[in-house]
Parts: C-alpha cells; structure tokens; sequence
C-alpha cells in the first residue's frame, strides 16, 4: 500500500487529529472525480467521527462515512485534472505511476440552463 506524507495546518492540529499519512486518492461517494488529498483531518462532533478532507485542487470535503481512500485506480471514474496537475507541480508520483496504467484526467464543466438557452 502506497502512502502519501500529509503536512497538517495549525488549524488542524489545535482543533482535530490530523492524519500523517493516507492513500494517495480519495473517492468521495457523492462527487463524480477522483481527488488527490492534501490534508486529511478527524474531528468529533456530536460523538460522532467526521474526517474534513482538503484536496491539492483547493476543493474540500467533510463526511462521516462518505470518502473511500485509494491505492490504485482502475480507469472507472475520472481523476480531477487540477490535482494531477498540481500532483506533478509538486514532484508526486502521477496517476498513472501509482495505478501501472492510464488513468483518465478531466473536469467537470457547469452549463446554463435558465434563460432560454438551448442545448
């Protein structure tokens, strides 16, 4: 299992249990890419354990069961293309380095659908 070091904020640790360590993707259950993690954080609220996930992208998360870490892809969902970008700005292994395959990058692109316009 291949294991991505983390750098937790100051935040982070004064107010939750930054993680050291985790698998180098995150598949969130309601989100339709594959993120690469920049820091992964646990906090207890209400009892109960919530994980608030930052991605290299500079999108984030927060869930109490919905994130799957990952080892290794399989081609079936789409890598965000800016954290692979970033991934390789900062000297990371690539998606395709850590699957032994292709892994297919992209985005996702928001679509105008009020005021008349057409499809």
């Amino acid at each position: 299992m291949q294991k991505l070091k983390l750098k937790p904020t100051r935040f982070q640790r004064e107010h939750g249990s930054p993680w050291e360590s985790c698998a180098p993707f995150v598949d969130n259950d309601r989100a339709q890419l594959i993120h690469r993690p920049k820091n992964v954080t646990m906090y207890k609220l209400l009892e109960k354990r919530h994980l608030a996930v930052t991605f290299l992208c500079g999108s984030a998360s927060s869930g109490t069961d919905k994130f799957t870490f990952i080892d290794s892809l399989n081609g079936n969902k789409l890598v965000c293309a800016r954290c692979e970008a970033i991934a390789k700005k900062l000297n990371l292994p690539s998606a395709d380095e850590l699957s032994g395959m292709h892994i297919h990058v992209g985005k996702l692109v928001p679509i105008q659908t009020c005021c008349g316009v057409k499809e």
